[in-house]
């Protein structure tokens, strides 16, 4: 496993990154939360397992 930061992609994404664009995507990523966790906890719910208010370990 290579933990040289050159290595690492998001560190090549980041750079162009500017700071303008950050307050609107942690709007995204909240509403994209708020949509999608209420949403798996349906499904889990629906297939019959049991609604848990943690994450699933992988």
């Amino acid at each position: 496993m290579n933990l040289r930061p050159a290595s690492w992609p998001v560190l090549t994404s980041l750079r162009g990154y500017r700071r303008v664009w950050l307050r609107r995507d942690v709007l995204a990523g909240l509403t994209v939360a708020a949509i999608a966790i209420p949403a798996q906890m349906a499904t889990a719910t629906l297939a019959g397992f049991p609604v848990q208010a943690r994450p699933h370990p992988h």
